[in-house]
């Protein structure tokens, strides 16, 4: 009985973890990189390429004290993150959060000192702070997502995935083109853009598959009529010439030679095409 307790109080906290495991893989707020003044213009990241920051119109800075008065510090994410949060830091001095975008602070030094500090959220730092020496940017990383376009492929009916698919961070639905009947799809090369591909399967089939790694649109070439009509590639010395008795158009696709007769399509050797 007790080592029955036990497996089951085991299994719930696999469960408990699991799916604390699934809510951090949503938008969960971490940090994201901690901004460090160096100059009046110019600052460090712990991590680059999550923000830019733009210290504007700042008069002073000090080596101790930070970017100091009047002033406006302007936060912004770089593509493939979102801010929720920025911590304005002097030293050990109660910070200031500010988490309405735009993510920025004023500062004014109006009459008194030390000055106010404003964030754009409207919270004030009621003159305890004076400057920023550092600011910590709170938020998480924004999916990469692509879109595939697809047109063309007439004569053919899609099926599977969507001709427009939007939204993608991972493989597309795969598209299938099938020729309608009296249609075939000719030989093309294998059309590859942004790690989709389409290509011919068969002659009635083409596919489009793949994961995009841009923005992609493609052209899927038509299907073709089996009697020649429409036909855009490797159709050759096409000629009348009277087959038993019959005037027939006699052309070459695909290096086959066919005979069309009133209507249907032969084969030098005979066979009908289907």
């Amino acid at each position: 009985m007790l080592m029955r307790k036990i497996f089951t109080f085991i299994l719930t906290l696999i469960a408990l973890m699991g799916l604390g495991m699934t809510a951090h893989a949503d938008n969960t707020e971490t940090l994201l990189t901690t901004i460090t003044a160096t100059g009046k213009t110019t600052y460090s990241q712990s991590v680059e390429g999550v923000v830019t920051v733009t210290p504007a119109n700042i008069e002073y800075y000090d080596g101790e004290y930070g970017w100091l008065w009047d002033g406006t510090i302007t936060v912004e994410p770089m593509e493939g993150y979102t801010i929720t949060k920025c911590r304005f830091i002097q030293n050990d001095k109660t910070p200031l959060d500010d988490d309405l975008a735009p993510f920025s602070i004023v500062m004014s030094m109006g009459n008194i000192y030390p000055c106010s500090v404003i964030t754009s959220a409207g919270q004030k730092g009621g003159g305890m702070m004076d400057g920023v020496t550092s600011i910590e940017v709170y938020g998480y990383v924004t999916p990469t997502t692509y879109s595939v376009n697809l047109s063309g492929g007439a004569n053919a009916t899609a099926s599977g995935g969507s001709t427009s698919q939007s939204g993608l961070s991972g493989a597309m639905n795969t598209v299938t083109y099938t020729a309608n009947s009296g249609y075939y799809f000719e030989n093309f090369n294998e059309i590859e853009s942004n790690g989709v591909t389409c290509k011919k399967t068969d002659d009635a089939t083409v596919t489009v598959s793949g994961t995009p790694t841009a923005d992609v649109t493609i052209t899927v070439p038509d299907a073709v009529s089996e009697n020649g009509e429409g036909s855009t590639a490797g159709v050759e010395n096409v000629q009348s010439e009277n087959v038993q008795g019959a005037k027939a158009i006699k052309y070459i696709r695909d290096n086959h030679v066919y005979i069309e007769k009133n209507g249907e399509t032969f084969t030098l050797t005979g066979s009908k095409v289907k």
